[in-house]
């Protein structure tokens, strides 16, 4: 009804031809999940180097589960570029081999090398930073030049567990009213700098977890 109020019949009757079985919709969904991830790893090949963002958290359903950022500058844009790779669900146990494992097979699939990869950042839990067994170690023997470096978000939310009384409630107020703005748009407001009189600024919304790819920066 609404294509042909917009458009007309012809445009209507066309529409409805088209299959919405929840089989045909599921596989498109996938087909074009695949397809933005291939054009990330084009990008990332054509980059040359790029650093990644990991966080392991666990669903609704008890299972683990891998989120990885990737960051990348794209040639074509001369800008640095931050995106989604995927998100996986850990077999067995969430040991640092696991998770290796689990990138490894995205690596061997799309055919990126362990030797572009210049930057990891995780949270600091044995799972990912230990030196002998951890994720870190894991990756290091792949390329022994790669950096690391614990998520600025997950220090913060660590600090934050031991700060006084008064400071954190000052905290929780900021994060109440941020978060307040950002649940629905009609909340939303820009902010005039009275100071300056000139510029208009919009609060960044950053939710204040123990998690850290997964995070607006």
């Amino acid at each position: 009804m609404l294509v042909e109020t917009m458009l007309d019949k012809k445009a209507a009757d066309a529409l409805r031809t088209v299959p919405l079985s929840a089989a045909t919709i599921l596989r498109r969904i996938n087909n074009m999940g695949e397809d933005v991830i291939d054009q990330v790893v084009e990008k990332l090949k054509s980059s040359g180097s790029f650093a990644l963002q990991l966080d392991e958290s666990t669903n609704v359903s008890g299972e683990a589960q891998l989120l990885r950022f990737v960051r990348y500058k794209d040639i074509h844009e001369n800008a640095i570029h931050e995106h989604i790779l995927f998100c996986k669900t850990i077999p067995g146990r969430t040991t640092g081999d696991e998770i290796f494992k689990v990138i490894d097979s995205i690596f061997s699939k799309h055919k990126l090398g362990w030797k572009h990869c210049v930057h990891i950042c995780t949270d600091d839990v044995a799972t990912m930073s230990g030196r002998l067994n951890g994720l870190i170690a894991h990756i290091r023997k792949a390329n022994p030049g790669v950096e690391w470096m614990h998520c600025i978000i997950h220090r913060e939310a660590l600090a934050s567990k031991r700060m006084s009384e008064e400071l954190h409630g000052v905290l929780n107020d900021a994060v109440k009213v941020i978060n307040y703005i950002q649940s629905r748009f009609v909340n939303h407001r820009l902010f005039l700098c009275q100071d300056t009189g000139s510029d208009t600024i919009s609060f960044c919304f950053t939710p204040m977890s123990g998690g850290c790819p997964g995070e607006s920066h």
